[in-house]
């Protein structure tokens, strides 16, 4: 939508010698691409299109990309490299294929998938299972939560297991109605200019004081933040 407001507005002018590269294509609305295949094919640029058509659907009217494929040909890649443990590569491939029955039985075969009654016992589990393996480590162990509100919970279960532990400080600072002690996780939900964090930047709590908190975050940056001036930030262990 950017580029083809820039190209309406003359900001940005493709040539013959423009590459224009688009990922995630499969997003792309019908009339959003035509528009953007007219102006390059006006300016004799390239365009190259890549996205997975079975993955990602578009957010308006879509599946130009698709028949794109289908009409003119496409390379495809075939070999996964994300997944280096064999059985999950063909987990993966069953599940483009939708065969979710095999998916589901390899991960509960190789003690992957566990499955409770109830959401409650469910969630009860996945907090023993975490306190048995990342309570020293959380930064290499992120719980996933389908509901903002599970989420919440299991960060403050996540907050309280370290606390009974001894591993988190003894001062803390309150933010948003949330409690940061020095050695908590935190998770950042608002870009901010001034800061130079991004939403969903992460890092571990270092110290705070006052309205100040210093954050040593996943990229090796630390951060000396004021909360009064800037409080997008949640508990970041879910």
């Amino acid at each position: 939508h950017r580029l083809l407001y820039r190209l309406d507005k003359g900001k940005v002018v493709l040539n013959r010698r423009s590459v224009v590269v688009v990922d995630e294509a499969a997003m792309i609305g019908t009339r959003q691409l035509a528009r953007l295949i007219t102006a390059t094919e006006a300016a004799g640029a390239k365009l190259v299109l890549v996205g997975d058509a079975q993955q990602l659907q578009s957010i308006e009217t879509g599946g130009g990309f698709k028949k794109i494929g289908e009409m003119t040909g496409r390379v495809e890649l075939t070999y996964i490299t994300r997944q280096t443990i064999k059985w999950m590569r063909k987990a993966v491939v069953d599940m483009i294929h939708g065969d979710a029955a095999s998916v589901l039985k390899d991960y509960a075969n190789h003690s992957r998938l566990t499955v409770q009654e109830t959401w409650r016992d469910a969630r009860q589990a996945l907090i023993e299972r975490w306190r048995q393996q990342a309570l020293h480590s959380p930064e290499n162990h992120l719980i996933l939560a389908g509901k903002h509100l599970d989420v919440q919970e299991l960060n403050k279960q996540a907050q309280n297991a370290r606390q009974a532990a001894g591993l988190l400080g003894k001062s803390s600072i309150k933010v948003r109605g949330q409690t940061f002690y020095p050695n908590d996780r935190v998770i950042f939900t608002k870009n901010n200019v001034a800061t130079q964090l991004k939403n969903g930047q992460a890092g571990t709590v270092k110290e705070v004081s006052g309205n100040s908190m210093t954050v040593w975050l996943d990229n090796g940056l630390t951060k000396q933040i004021d909360t009064a001036a800037y409080d997008h930030m949640q508990l970041g262990y879910a």
